[in-house]
């Protein structure tokens, strides 16, 4: 009867291993799916940082002002009227 319990316990235990090890693996892998939806948004966010330095830039604000039509206060605008501007 002994030997029947410890079989029964062992049953167990085998089986609660196996349990935990697919448990184990499925986590690792949400791990690395993780860590490598991770690494991406890093990169992203690296690029946009470096595109953020050329929005905010004085240069970058006039001259998309200028291309909407703004000009500084006081700042003399001339219009070519016979349109030889080069295309």
């Amino acid at each position: 009867m002994q030997k029947i319990g410890l079989l029964v316990a062992g049953c167990f235990v085998a089986v609660m291993f196996f349990n935990q090890f697919s448990e184990i693996n499925e986590l690792n892998g949400q791990i690395n799916e993780t860590s490598a939806q991770y690494t991406e948004e890093l990169q992203v966010s690296a690029e946009i940082d470096a595109r953020g330095d050329v929005y905010a830039s004085k240069e970058f604000v006039e001259q998309e002002a200028r291309e909407m039509g703004f000009v500084y206060p006081n700042e003399r605008v001339f219009i070519d009227q016979n349109n030889t501007a080069s295309k």
